[in-house]
């Protein structure tokens, strides 16, 4: 079972782009964040390799949820980078080993582990793409493509773009 999710995990990883360069995340989180991302950049290449999700995807997301910005609040109580409800987060709880508290999501370092698990879930749980895994992160239910998930891709893609122009 182990070596299944570990492989769902390795293709979801793949799936976006291919191998990722070294400098993917630090591109673009600087091209979706401007120098706010450069903060960030080694905690999201760090947890992106730990949970083998594309770094520019991992930065993607972070920079349509809150552009990059660690304190970010959101309308309906969403906290930091990942903008994650603390319902969410708890509601996850069996998946990431305990609940977090609003406390320890605010810290950027906790938003982003859990951010990434979450995104990471979802790729293994939907195994349709990441279009299907988007939705689920943002909805925190089902895994049908939505404009959410769209609208993230197009930020990967324009990051793809800026890199191989480059």
């Amino acid at each position: 079972m182990r070596l299944t999710a570990a492989l769902l995990a390795l293709g979801a990883y793949l799936c976006c782009t291919g191998e990722p360069r070294a400098d993917q995340a630090s591109v673009a989180l600087r091209h979706l964040c401007g120098p706010r991302g450069d903060a960030i950049v080694d905690l999201v290449r760090a947890e992106a390799r730990r949970f083998l999700i594309h770094p520019a995807l991992l930065a993607s997301v972070i920079a349509l949820e809150s552009r990059c910005d660690p304190n970010a609040v959101g309308a309906r109580g969403e906290i930091g980078l990942g903008q994650l409800m603390p319902r969410g987060a708890a509601a996850t709880s069996p998946l990431l080993g305990r609940a977090f508290s609003r406390r320890e999501l605010r810290d950027p370092v906790t938003n982003v582990y859990v951010t990434a698990r979450f995104i990471a879930w979802n790729l293994t749980a939907c195994q349709k793409g990441p279009e299907h895994a988007l939705t689920g992160y943002n909805q925190r239910h089902g895994c049908k493509p939505s404009r959410y998930a769209r609208r993230v891709l197009g930020l990967l893609k324009s990051v793809q773009r800026r890199e191989r122009d480059s």
